[in-house]
């Protein structure tokens, strides 16, 4: 695996990761049953297709990275503490779709962004 593979996946692996720790906090911040549980959901796909990422990446590495959150990431956390979830959800959802088109473009991606569709909802 050359490095240039091995600098994609691990971006792969970490936005899933940052993803997930950001649901978490909604879900944990979240009052109404049916939409935490929507949430929880999410974390499951996220961290469902971090695995799939850190399961490719092994085959190159010899140890996997500790998993340090994004700058991004615990703002927009502290966001939703300050200010609640509808503070944030506009740029969580861009960065969902963003994701989505990335992953398009990749090949090893394929059913991605569908397998999210089915097991969140």
């Amino acid at each position: 695996m050359d490095t240039q593979e091995k600098t994609r996946l691990l971006q792969n692996w970490h936005d899933e990761r940052n993803s997930a720790m950001i649901y978490q906090s909604l879900m944990d911040a979240e009052k109404d049953e049916r939409i935490a549980e929507v949430y929880q959901r999410m974390i499951a796909v996220e961290l469902r297709r971090a695995d799939k990422w850190a399961g490719m990446l092994k085959e190159g590495l010899e140890t996997m990275p500790d998993f340090l959150p994004a700058f991004r990431t615990r703002f927009l956390i502290q966001l939703s503490k300050w200010f609640g979830a509808s503070a944030i959800l506009p740029s969580v959802q861009a960065m969902e779709q963003n994701g989505s088109k990335s992953y398009s473009m990749q090949k090893d991606s394929k059913g991605l962004v569908r397998e999210e569709q089915i097991h969140a909802f």
